[in-house]
């Protein structure tokens, strides 16, 4: 009996996606604030008008995670959290304050690990 041949796939990303957050700065109308995704030792944190990244390790906890972005100069807002991949919005939710924002992109990314986008 024959075995079926493997071949080893090298360097294979997960699901690759990025965290849109925009504030919302009349009753209607949102404008972004930042984007987050997580790399491979870091999460890379981009404020909207900014154009260098902050990196936060991935050991940091949800409390830490908030301390830094409010020593950054992020604030509690009215935020809408959009969940991009391939340029499509999968995922769209609000959120008041900062610590949900993080508990839940963090939950996400958990739920997420290991599942893979093949197109």
């Amino acid at each position: 009996m024959k075995l079926p041949i493997a071949v080893p796939i090298h360097n294979v990303k997960s699901f690759y996606h990025i965290y849109l957050v925009d504030f919302r700065y009349c009753w209607c109308c949102y404008k972004s604030y930042f984007k987050i995704k997580k790399s491979e030792e870091f999460w890379v944190l981009k404020r909207e008008g900014d154009e260098k990244s902050y990196t936060i390790p991935l050991n940091k906890n949800s409390n830490q995670i908030c301390n830094i972005l409010y020593t950054i100069g992020l604030q509690n807002k009215i935020m809408k959290m959009k969940l991009i991949q391939d340029n499509k919005i999968i995922k769209t939710k609000n959120f008041y304050n900062l610590n949900s924002l993080i508990n839940s992109i963090i939950f996400t990314e958990k739920s997420l690990e290991g599942v893979m986008y093949v197109k």
